[in-house]
């Protein structure tokens, strides 16, 4: 089982809603691309060769009745008790072929629906109309990111095989924005050099028509080990930084998408976010949602652009300033730890490992990693 369902994860230095939720482990649909997938595949993620498992119902059901309900020396309940929007599908579809037989996803929902919680759902399967998913979804506080890259069938039948097709996934933004429900288009990744990017305007225009109020918009990470790798062996090339085990591509290349997707929903009348990390200040400020006004993470370099905008500088001091923060000790990943003199470890606060962040010019999380800013001198942008 999946003995941590709720959970802040390490994008938190730059994400607006690091409050993570899945309901299952593994996923059934099996996308070529997906970067969970590449995980997996290399033994980083736990979760070889353990196929689709239930989260554990225990752990999450008590999660949201302390957070809500007490303070807690828990970040996650820390931030329940706060209402900090959850994202809910990040790893694997909530409402896969499984929960026709486990039912969690339905269960999760009736408690977010009982606290009128703030749910981001991702998903691909329009097995979210169905009953009793659909009239839940209609009496909660929810926002739908339906994930579709491309409405090609054929592309779409070699990288996604197992997923619904795009014309049912584009049917269900249509339904559900009928219902009025708010929906978000998520074309991530986006792919370099296939028909993903040469089409991706005209695209973004379709998913208005649908009824999207928002695209978000990233490009593809790629994992050498993903299968992906296998169905196009020339995509490698469109790739010439690597960080981690993944490969990324500059972003001048991925301004070329960029400069589409933001044009065409300006053409369109909808918002866009970039979700490309070192580009975001190019897209609406959650780029996940857009102008919503949920409670989001605000401890994050999103903030610290709104500031440096508004201000023309930006300082550790003036983002923590305007930034929630939970007092709870943070150690989902080990490099979260540090070491004292005695070689023991001891987890950090958020605060902690921001500031260790921003003041080492760390480029994967600090601001440094922002084209938008410049660093002038002691730690100010």
């Amino acid at each position: 089982m999946l003995t941590c369902p709720l959970d802040i994860t390490e994008q938190f230095y730059f994400c607006s809603m690091p409050l993570r939720f899945d309901s299952y482990i593994g996923c059934q649909y099996n996308c070529q691309y997906c970067f969970a997938k590449g995980q997996e595949i290399q033994g980083h993620s736990g979760k070889k060769g353990r196929g689709v498992e239930p989260m554990e119902w225990d752990v999450f059901s008590r999660d949201m009745a302390i957070g809500s309900s007490f303070y807690s020396r828990s970040i996650v309940r820390e931030c329940i008790k706060k209402g900090i929007a959850i994202h809910w599908g990040g790893m694997s579809e909530p409402f896969q072929p499984a929960d026709k037989k486990f039912r969690v996803s339905a269960r999760a929902m009736e408690i977010f629906n009982y606290l009128n919680y703030p749910v981001c759902i991702s998903t691909k399967s329009p097995m979210i109309l169905e009953e009793p998913y659909f009239s839940l979804l209609k009496k909660g506080n929810y926002i739908v990111q339906v994930s579709l890259i491309t409405e090609d069938k054929e592309f779409a039948r070699m990288i996604d095989y197992q997923a619904p097709n795009p014309k049912a996934r584009l049917e269900t933004i249509s339904r559900l924005s009928d219902a009025g429900i708010r929906v978000v288009g998520r074309i991530q990744p986006v792919i370099p050099g296939t028909v993903v990017e040469d089409k991706l305007g005209e695209f973004i225009l379709k998913l208005a028509k649908q009824g999207v109020y928002h695209v978000s918009v990233e490009g593809l990470k790629l994992n050498p080990v993903s299968p992906i790798n296998v169905k196009l062996p020339g995509l490698k090339g469109q790739f010439d930084r690597k960080q981690g085990f993944e490969f990324f591509m500059s972003p001048a290349r991925k301004w070329k998408y960029i400069k589409v997707a933001l044009e065409a929903c300006k053409q369109a009348g909808i918002s866009c976010g970039v979700a490309d990390n070192e580009l975001r200040d190019l897209g609406a400020p959650n780029c996940c949602i857009g102008h919503v006004p949920w409670l989001s993470w605000s401890a994050q370099t999103g903030t610290a652009i709104a500031i440096a905008k508004e201000k023309g500088l930006v300082s550790l001091t003036d983002m923590l300033s305007r930034a929630w923060l939970p007092k709870s000790l943070y150690h989902l990943q080990d490099y979260n730890w540090v070491r004292d003199s005695a070689g023991i470890r001891h987890s950090q606060t958020v605060s902690n490992c921001l500031s260790q962040a921003w003041n080492a010019f760390d480029p994967a999380k600090g601001p440094k990693h922002l084209l938008c800013l410049k660093h002038i001198g002691a730690g100010v942008y």
